[in-house]
């Protein structure tokens, strides 16, 4: 008794499935021996109609059933990802603190040194050796440090998770502002000159979950470019009977070992691999948020095939526009 109370809906779920599996199994058999036996013409009509709809059952069943284990798959990795937020937002008051003291802690090391020791002294001094470069060094890792600090303490600002007018000329500007440091020092343009002036009511977070996490992935297709050439990321953006917003790098483009693009777009799908033991890297998780986030905001998100390097189109219906 207490058994069927507590597993009875699990017991009723497996005979759903049984019953689902017989019935595309007996549908299997029957097409055969419709094959070998003959039948009249309302015999068989009326064996095909009966057929049909059962079969038709039994795979609106099979796809249910898929669709809820996507959507298990999805929902432990948002857990994992909303774990990560949690912890960030934790630490964001110390993590305030230290980025509040990056910006002048070397040159206060610097100040005092300068009063013990005189910069000439080290004019002809190795680089490795002299205390002043080293300095240099350290604060342009600082600078680095806390670009990130900005950019991870900012992604979950509270003003993100509402719903507002988005200028996107001016969002994209920000993001290319944000992302200036690593866009220099990895000598990657970001052309943003046939960006319109749109104006969209959506969530801002979830524009920075698409665009930033189509960056990360054209910074890494870059790293492993063997192209000698110009590095270009470039966004279009127009309206016309929608809202279109192409993005395009000039790396190496998708991997040819992707047999089904479309599979990029698969959670924890990866084609990154480790160079010198060839286990796999990366979340797996970037397209799969890109597309996610798209289609939560009735948006469509398509890859495009350029010539040279990669190319995606987001499609937003004009019911966003101002």
């Amino acid at each position: 008794m207490f058994f069927d109370e507590k597993y009875g809906h699990i017991k009723d779920k497996e005979k759903v499935e049984e019953l689902a599996k017989s019935i595309l199994e007996r549908s299997r058999k029957e097409k055969q021996e419709k094959k070998d036996t003959p039948n009249t013409e309302q015999e068989s009509a009326d064996l095909t109609n009966s057929s049909h709809k059962l079969v038709l059952l039994a795979e609106l069943n099979k796809e249910k059933n898929e669709k809820i284990e996507r959507l298990e798959d999805e929902q432990k990795v948002l857990r994992g990802l909303a774990s990560s937020g949690i912890v960030l937002a934790s630490f964001s008051h110390d993590l305030s603190k230290l980025n509040d003291v990056l910006t002048s802690r070397v040159d206060k090391v610097k100040s005092l040194i300068s009063e013990k020791l005189d910069l000439e002294l080290y004019k002809n001094e190795e680089d490795r050796k002299n205390p002043f470069v080293q300095l240099e060094k350290m604060q342009k890792q600082d600078l680095k440090l806390q670009n990130w600090l900005n950019f991870s303490m900012g992604a979950a600002r509270k003003d993100k998770r509402k719903r507002k007018q988005l200028f996107l000329d001016k969002y994209l500007n920000d993001l290319k502002a944000d992302w200036l440091t690593i866009l220099e020092n990895r000598g990657i343009k970001l052309d943003l000159s046939e960006v319109g002036k749109i104006e969209l009511r959506v969530f801002e977070i979830d524009f920075d979950s698409i665009f930033n996490n189509l960056l990360v992935n054209s910074f890494d297709a870059f790293k492993h470019s063997k192209e000698n050439r110009d590095r270009i990321i470039t966004i279009k953006a127009k309206v016309s009977k929608n809202i279109t917003i192409d993005y395009y790098d000039n790396g190496p483009g998708l991997s040819q070992d992707i047999a089904d693009p479309e599979k990029v777009f698969d959670p924890l799908y990866t084609t990154k691999r480790n160079a010198f033991t060839g286990a796999e890297e990366g979340t797996g998780l970037g397209m799969w948020l890109v597309k996610s986030v798209t289609r939560e905001n009735d948006g469509e998100a398509k890859l495009l095939y350029p010539k040279i390097g990669f190319g995606l189109r987001l499609i937003f219906p004009a019911k966003f526009k101002k």
